[in-house]
């Protein structure tokens, strides 16, 4: 009771009675509010308490305090028949079905329907109460309603049911077209010309017959009637299209002259948006459709918000009286930017027992663009018994209007490259109408094309322009202490907004990309320019996505040393230059070649600097000699025995290499697998054997023998790939670059690190791809250094994320388990907006920290697909309607789904109240207090 006492609703249930079908609720339903009421008769009865404890405060026995509260007591009630307390009794007679109600709270259903067919405004507008009941005739309208409902009956007849019920569906057919011969009878000459022919050539056409089929008895020739049944469906749903199309004539003529209540009608509802239009379907009228479907069945009533369902009304839950007769409005405005019919009804629906009887009603325009696929949902509930009845809100007809629909291009560019790609446009205006396409960056126009509508609905524009000029501008404008490795960009895309235009919010669109400004470094060494160095020092050569330094120590086998330098053709010449590199690959290399102090800065540069080492092994097993050099930890292999040589060899992929990446040569996995045992095999494989904590990838089988041809390990921050041949060159017979380049690429890029897109003079920041997916996570990857640049393994790292300028959160950054002086984190599932990432690090000055990473999170790169489709897909709900057992109306039709959904409960929902504060015993009760009061008073010599 406390809880409520200060509740803002007058109708709160304080205390329930439940029986198996009753619930009795405590009200108040007066002028005061209870937390008034309750605080004035509190006040009031402390006061009365107060004032008697005066005179009983001598007093020893319980007097003393019993008198003051039996007073108070009585004051407290009195008052509190202010706030009209009454137990408000729901019984429910037999068994309810729960009808589901769900309202499409997206965007769209904010826009207004001016383009929709005149008689279907005045239909829904007298629907409304906008026009009174009787303006025009509709006898042809609810003949066609009761020829529809005919046809859903036929529908169902199948030769398999039993005897009674297919004699009832088939009388069940006959009432409705005799409902409907009944009204044709009624209409008026004006409405339907020659009407007395029509009514006869109905009666010839489809009752007669009907008529007919009833007096045949079903067991006896079932596959006869379904025949003749089918028949009189399609002469049915011919007559049901006259007599709409006879209807919209005549509404179309009645509209044409001059009438002061539908031009009045007619301006309300192009005024009207959908939302509206819903909220008057539903609440309007005494008693409203709700209150009505309420009376009858277990009603919720949703709002479909993203791939939510937000609960908007229940009758049990006490927030709406079923009784009330004035219109509401919804709670909440539809707002949100993506529509999704499916996983918030199936969701409600799986919550629900198989065995309860359940019908979903889905108000909306249609537009599905997010979540499961509705149809496959509507087949789902329709498998569990649960149709869905759909109610179409918009227009069918084209608006006119102009989108950027979705913006294809590059993901990655580098600064000297074009930009190529395309943009869908929606065109759904007149023909011949000049208008322009732009792409443009902080107002600098990159591309611009004059085009005329086409009326075409969809098409597509290809656009190509160069990117080196504005990359540059770009890179300009970033702070002179960072170093920037990729850069992301967001180009404006957007189309010019013509006259009539239904929205102009989705003449917009973004093209996003990233612009690698620094290449990955490779450093490429090896003893002698054997068959392998040689291709795969022009694979990456030829790629202008590496920067490749390839140094080779003599030609012929001799062994001159190589110049140490800071510029392509040397030897890295200090520490510094040699962590720049992001992958090492060495062949068959002389140790005497690299210094002490060099292979130091190697095995640190894989250990602590997160780099990739690849060693490719060679007949003159130069590897086997580093086993005493700094190098022996970094090798994921030891060498026993003699090489396979001459042999034919064979490779065979491991059940853990055919579930990497790396070496998926093929999509399908058994291809793949098939398609490295068919590979050229190498004359010459090196006796290597794996070494515990290593994983082998792909074996090398030979006739007796089965060794590692391609082993892979950890190494502290680093990742090692040892190769027991030189031999992949031979994947080019007859085939070119199409599996050696395709390997190598994706290898190299798996071994090394990839490169931090920004770095300050502490921090290198990775926040992943520069466009997510709503509901995705963003991998947050930084590197610390202290002031002296070295990196640093233990530091407290957070990253602070901010959308649109505001900070939404913060990620707590985690060492990376193999220690390297990465720390790594990942956000909360993502909503749409554009982020900026920052970090801050414990011990180390926030403005030196300069490093700033940012990514976008939208679910179209265009102008918002809310916005892309504006008229209502009709095919779309009615295939829900069909896939689910239940049916399609539209707007103007609404009203009959009422009626529809009646049988589906076999039972009713009775309410009654008993006036507390009018009642004898709230009376009586206060009357005792009194009473008892003045007995005890006169016992106690008070009086």
């Amino acid at each position: 009771i406390l809880r409520n006492v200060f509740a803002p609703e007058p109708l709160v249930p304080l205390c329930r009675f439940a029986a198996k079908q009753s619930v009795t609720e405590l009200r108040f339903i007066g002028e005061w509010q209870l937390w008034l009421g309750v605080s004035v008769a509190a006040v009031l009865a402390a006061a009365a308490w107060r004032l008697y404890w005066r005179e009983t405060r001598r007093r020893t026995d319980a007097l003393r305090w019993l008198l003051p509260t039996l007073r108070a007591l009585a004051v407290f009630l009195l008052v509190l028949m202010l706030t009209g307390p009454v137990l408000n009794h729901r019984t429910i007679i037999g068994e309810l079905a729960h009808v589901l109600l769900f309202v499409d709270a997206s965007e769209s259903m904010t826009f207004t329907d001016e383009q929709m067919e005149t008689p279907r405004k005045l239909f829904i507008a007298q629907q409304l109460g906008w026009l009174s009941a009787d303006k025009f005739d509709v006898s042809l309208k609810r003949a066609a309603e009761h020829l529809h409902a005919a046809q859903q009956l036929a529908a169902s007849a199948k030769s398999g049911l039993p005897a009674v019920e297919f004699n009832e569906l088939v009388q069940n057919f006959a009432r409705e077209v005799e409902s409907a011969a009944e009204l044709l009878t009624k209409v008026k000459a004006d409405v339907w010309p020659a009407v007395a022919a029509q009514n006869t050539k109905f009666l010839q056409e489809l009752l007669t017959p009907a008529r007919k089929l009833t007096a045949t008895e079903p067991s006896r020739d079932a596959a006869r009637i379904v025949r003749e049944l089918s028949a009189l469906t399609a002469t049915a749903g011919k007559w049901e299209k006259d007599l709409r199309q006879t209807l919209n004539d005549y509404v179309t003529r009645v509209a044409a002259m001059p009438s002061p209540d539908i031009r009045a009608a007619l301006e309300r509802f192009d005024k009207t948006t959908r939302w509206q239009r819903l909220e008057a379907m539903l609440m309007g009228g005494a008693p409203s459709p709700l209150a009505q479907m309420a009376a009858k069945h277990h009603l919720e009533l949703t709002a479909l918000v993203g791939q939510k369902g937000e609960p908007l009304w229940w009758p049990e839950a006490g927030k709406l009286d079923p009784n009330m007769k004035a219109p509401q409005v919804f709670s909440l405005a539809p707002t949100n930017n993506t529509t999704d019919l499916s996983d918030a009804v199936r969701a409600r629906v799986l919550d629900l027992k198989e065995t309860q009887r359940t019908a979903v009603v889905l108000f909306s325009d249609g537009q599905h663009n997010d979540g499961t696929s509705p149809a496959e949902t509507a087949k789902m509930l329709g498998n569990r018994n649960t149709p869905v009845f759909t109610v179409g809100l918009g227009t069918q007809n084209l608006v006119q209007d102009l989108a950027v629909l979705d913006v294809k291009g590059p993901e990655t560019i580098f600064p000297d490259a074009r930009v190529r790609g395309e943009i869908a446009l929606k065109d759904d205006m007149k023909p011949g109408m000049p208008f322009t396409l732009k792409i443009e960056h902080h107002g600098q126009v990159l591309w611009e094309k004059n085009l005329l509508t086409e009326q075409k609905h969809t098409r597509a524009v290809e656009f190509d322009f160069p990117a080196k000029e504005f990359i540059a501008a770009e890179l300009k404008r970033q702070d002179k202490d960072l170093t920037v490795a990729a850069l992301p960009l967001n180009l404006k895309v957007s189309a010019t907004v013509l006259e009539g235009e239904k929205s102009t919010n989705n003449n917009t669109g973004s093209l996003r990309f990233t612009a690698i400004t620094q290449k990955p470094k490779l450093l490429l060494l090896d003893g002698r320019p054997r068959w392998e160095f040689r291709y795969l020092r022009n694979l990456f050569e030829r790629d202008q996505r590496w920067e490749v330094n390839a140094l080779l120590a003599g030609a012929g086998g001799e062994q001159r040393p190589w110049q140490r330098g800071l510029v392509t053709g040397t030897f890295p010449a200090n520490r510094e230059a040699l962590m720049s590199y992001h992958l090492i690959v060495i062949g068959d290399l002389p140790q005497l070649q690299i210094r002490t102090d060099e292979l130091e800065w190697m095995k640190e540069f894989v250990e602590r600097r997160g780099g990739g080492l690849i060693f490719l092994d060679g007949r003159q097993e130069q590897l086997s000699r580093f086993t005493n050099s700094a190098l022996a930890s970094l090798f994921p292999v030891t060498w026993r025995g003699a090489a396979i040589d001459g042999a034919p060899v064979k490779f065979k992929l491991k059940a853990a290499g055919n579930t990497l990446a790396p070496l998926m040569l093929t999509s399908d996995a058994l291809e793949n697998a098939q398609l490295w045992a068919a590979l050229p095999g190498p004359h010459w494989v090196a006796p290597a054997f794996a070494l515990p904590g290593s994983e082998t990838l792909v074996e090398a089988v030979a006739a007796d023998r089965v060794v590692p041809a391609l082993v892979f390990r950890r190494y502290g921050a680093g990742r090692v790939l040892y190769a027991a041949h030189d031999e992949s060159w031979r994947w080019r017979y007859n085939v070119g670059d199409l599996h050696h380049q395709k390997f190598w690429n994706q290898v190299s890029k798996w071994i090394m690190e990839p490169p931090f897109p920004v770095q300050d003079k502490f921090v290198s920041l990775d926040s992943g791809p520069a466009n997510y997916q709503p509901g995705q996570s963003a991998d947050i990857r930084i590197r610390v250094r202290d002031a002296e640049g070295r990196v640093q393994t233990r530091a407290n790292a957070e990253a602070q994320l901010f959308r649109d300028g505001k900070k939404v959160g913060a990620v707590a950054l985690a060492t990376d388990e193999n220690l390297g002086g990465t720390f790594r984190g990942r956000t909360q599932p993502l909503t749409p907006g554009s982020y900026e990432v920052r970090v801050q690090v414990e011990g180390l000055p926030e403005t030196a920290m300069k490093a700033r990473t940012e990514f976008v999170v939208a679910g179209r790169s265009g102008g918002g697909s809310e916005l892309t489709q504006l008229n209502c897909d009709e095919a779309l709900l009615r295939q829900m309607a069909s896939h689910s057992g239940g049916e399609f109306f539209r707007e103007e039709d609404w009203g009959g789904l009422v009626e529809r959904l009646k049988p589906m409960s076999k039972g009713k929902v009775v309410e009654s109240r008993t006036i507390l504060w009018q009642s004898y015993w709230w009376f009586t009760t206060i009357v005792l207090l009194l009473v008892a009061e003045w007995v005890l008073r006169k016992r106690a010599g008070m009086l």
